[in-house]
């Protein structure tokens, strides 16, 4: 990768700074880039050097840990930015080109010390070089259609176990293994119709003084769950897209969507179909902060909603799968 050293550093702090606020999350890794990009433009301001050392960046990243640990806890959380780097990179890139119209895009860099008391570890940030001819444009549907707010796709979520057996590295599911996804809640709603019709044989010819209540009890819950999964086959089904099941999500990640995509080759013929997890966010127009999906119910039934995560009730919007586009749906407009 090609470094360019000339690039204003406020412009690449300003573009990492706004790409993060979409991930909006307080992930290590997220938080340490963040705080780089804060610090530089502190450092800007003040006309100072605007590499940032470990006794500065420490305090920030771990509050009430004692600075013995910072060399350590930093140098960990280093080892796994190789990784994070390429976890992001794509969208950091089109970000930078697409939204900041850049031809480079920010990163950190690592400068080691000599060693000796006093040499800390810094870090600063840097202009990686882009090759725009291979960069995805910008969202086509942008200027064509009226919108408040526009939605992009993050892939740095964590699923569960199931769902990273199920859905591997690349959060999708192709060919037969897809089917699983369909016939998994047609099996769970004929399990429960069974259980339902077995606890009504069991309670048919019980009186009201010998019914046993933990019996009838079992038997609304089975029917709780039958409607319950009933619609949720049926809204995969019709809608091909829906939030993703408890199973698949970590007990920390929100919003991610389970939808069934249609993939086409470059002339746009149909190739095969696949059901992949994705998390889809936004910037809320009214108050930045990160706007996420949701469940449109009670207002919105069988609908999937943005919703602002400081004013989940009052800032909500649409929101189009295949646009990647919504607009306000709220009582307070733009």
């Amino acid at each position: 990768m090609k470094i360019q050293h000339e690039y204003p550093l406020q412009k690449l702090a300003e573009a990492l700074i706004g790409f993060l606020r979409l991930a909006a999350t307080e992930k290590k890794n997220h938080r340490f880039l963040n705080e780089i990009a804060m610090e530089t433009i502190r450092k800007l301001s003040l006309g100072k050097d605007t590499t940032i050392s470990t006794k500065e960046l420490f305090p920030k990243l771990f509050p009430g840990h004692h600075e013995s640990q910072a060399s350590s806890l930093l140098a960990n959380t280093w080892k796994s930015f190789p990784k994070f780097h390429e976890e992001i990179r794509s969208r950091l890139i089109e970000y930078a080109v697409n939204e900041c119209g850049m031809d480079v895009y920010p990163w950190i860099e690592k400068l080691d010390s000599d060693g000796g008391a006093g040499n800390l570890v810094k870090y600063r940030l840097i202009a990686i070089e882009i090759d725009r001819a291979k960069v995805k444009g910008p969202n086509p549907y942008r200027n064509k259609i009226k919108h408040d707010i526009e939605y992009v796709a993050v892939q740095d979520f964590m699923p569960t176990f199931i769902g990273k057996l199920l859905f591997g590295q690349s959060n999708e599911v192709v060919g037969a293994k897809k089917w699983i996804m369909v016939f998994t809640p047609f099996l769970q709603i004929i399990f429960y119709v069974i259980m339902i019709f077995s606890l009504i044989l069991l309670l048919k010819d019980e009186s009201l003084t010998s019914i046993s209540f933990y019996y009838v009890a079992i038997l609304i819950g089975a029917i709780w769950f039958l409607v319950d999964k009933v619609n949720r086959f049926n809204r995969f089904t019709e809608d091909r897209i829906i939030m993703a099941s408890d199973y698949f999500m970590s007990w920390d990640e929100t919003s991610i969507l389970q939808e069934i995509v249609t993939v086409n080759d470059e002339k746009g013929n149909f190739l095969h179909k696949k059901v992949q997890l994705t998390k889809y966010v936004g910037v809320c127009p009214l108050c930045s902060s990160q706007v996420e999906l949701a469940k449109g119910e009670p207002d919105f039934s069988r609908r999937i909603i943005g919703r602002c995560k400081e004013s989940p009730r009052e800032h909500i919007f649409s929101f189009d799968r295949i646009t990647k586009l919504g607009s306000n749906i709220g009582l307070l407009k733009c």
